[in-house]
This record gives structure tokens, sequence and C-alpha cells, in this order.
């Protein structure tokens, strides 16, 4: 269990947010062939019903070292999490669906804008943010870690399945594929904007996504 709060937002982060759109949509294609790929962009479709940018940057915020001092009271808490650009987008959204009024015209150019902008904007913070020191790692920090791959890799495509289970419904193999996703690489532009231990959230993130790639890839040359 982390005692820290930075600590404590970068192992949530981890364990909440897996890569199904990247990584996974390669690998999905790569594994169960183009209805497989299909799958996989639905159920990372399906993940921003409750936009995962918006539910994480809320998390860094409230666990980051540069935010700690302004969040501590209920009510400064409930105003980090409001005062998010995407949730508040989504907000706007759905009240434009529930109002009846059609901007699909302006949003569509919109949308090819953003598709051939901000993947690479994106990709270019990335290399921005990445912790260049040396790994240094306790022994404690590497359980820590290790609990946070067990949850990505086992435990969260297992509760899923369980669900499906308990609903008597089948889990498409795309879905649990989806579940055990490395983590997410927006998750070091966070830990870095927001100081949550960015080192240990390179660590998630490197130490899940190698290890993803390489068995999904190996498995697919031996099938």
């Amino acid at each position: 269990m982390a005692s820290a709060r930075d600590e404590r937002g970068a192992l949530v982060l981890g364990a909440g947010f897996p890569n199904t759109g990247f990584v996974g949509y390669p690998l999905a294609q790569l594994a169960l062939g183009q209805q497989g790929l299909a799958l996989m962009v639905l159920y990372d479709r399906l993940s921003w019903l409750v936009p995962a940018t918006a539910v994480s940057t809320t998390i860094a915020r409230l666990h980051g070292r540069r935010e700690a001092e302004t969040s501590r009271t209920r009510l400064q808490r409930l105003r980090v999490g409001l005062a998010n650009p995407a949730l508040l987008a989504a907000v706007l959204a759905v009240a434009l669906r529930l109002a009846g009024i059609d901007v699909t015209a302006w949003v569509e150019p919109l949308g090819r804008v953003a598709s051939e902008v901000v993947g690479p904007a994106g990709f270019f913070l990335l290399g921005l943010v990445l912790p260049l020191e040396p790994p240094v790692h306790g022994g404690v920090e590497l359980r820590k870690a290790a609990g946070v791959l067990a949850i990505r890799f086992a435990v969260a495509p297992l509760v899923l399945l369980g669900c499906g289970v308990a609903l008597g419904t089948d889990i498409p193999k795309a879905f649990l594929l989806g579940a055990a996703m490395p983590c997410a690489f927006h998750l070091l532009i966070l830990a870095r904007v927001f100081d949550v231990r960015p080192q240990l959230m390179r660590l998630l993130v490197v130490g899940s996504t190698v290890p993803a790639v390489v068995a999904v890839v190996t498995t697919a040359a031996i099938r």
C-alpha cells in the first residue's frame, strides 16, 4: 500500500488506464485479425463514455505534488475534478445531444484536423516529458510496480470475464485483450506535468508495454 500521495497516484493511474489505442489496435489486429481490430476499436471507444483523459487528469491533479497545496478541502477537490477541459467538452456534447442540436457539420472537420495534429503532437510531448535519468527503484517500489502489472495483465481481464459470467454474456476475446493492455502512454505526460512520480510511471509504462508486445507477437508467430 502506498503511503505517499504521489506514489499512490502513479500506482492508481498505471492500474486503471490501459493503452487500448496506439498499442491495442495493432496488437488486436496481429492477434485476432480484422474482426479483432474492429472490436478493439469498439472497446476503446466505449471506454471513452466517461473520457479517460478527464478521469486520469483529475487523479493526477489530486495526487500530484504540484497540486497538493490546492486540493486539501472537499470543495477544492471538487473544483479540481470539474475544472477539466475534456470533462467539460463531454458534458457539453451530451447537453447538445439532449437538446437536439446537431453540430456534426462543425465537428467532423475539427475531428479530421485533430487526427492529423494531435497524434504527432502527443508523441512529441511524450518525448519531451520522458525521464532520461537512470532508473533507480528500491525493492519495495518494484514490488508495488509488480502489483500494478499483475492488475493490468491478469486481474483486469479476469474481472471483465467475471462480469460476463455474472451477466450471462460472452465477452469477445478482443475485449479481454483490451483489458489486459499495458499502461497508457499519456500517463507519462500527466506524471511529468503534475509531478506524480515520473520515474515510477516510466517503469510502469515501459515495464508493461515491452512484455505485452513481445508476448502477443510471439504468440502470433507461433500460431
